[in-house]
């Protein structure tokens, strides 16, 4: 049996705010790959998070994002 609906992965892309170096970069995208995602980037100056997600890991990645103390948007 297939759960398509929460394996299908799909990019994403989620504004993270507080990000002010490399080292914040490296950080978000060791917390976005923790929870599963694929081809992941970050990037600095856009403050954005690019990634390759199902929905359920896309909550995990919020979640994760949040507990680490990154200010995530839409």
């Amino acid at each position: 049996m297939s759960e398509t609906n929460t394996t299908d992965t799909t990019e994403r892309t989620l504004g993270v705010g507080g990000m002010t170096c490399q080292g914040c970069v490296r950080r978000v995208t060791e917390v976005i790959t923790k929870q599963g995602a694929g081809a992941v980037r970050v990037d600095l100056a856009s403050g954005e998070a690019r990634f390759e997600a199902s929905d359920a890991q896309v909550q995990a990645v919020r979640q994760a994002l949040d507990t680490d103390g990154w200010e995530v948007r839409t």
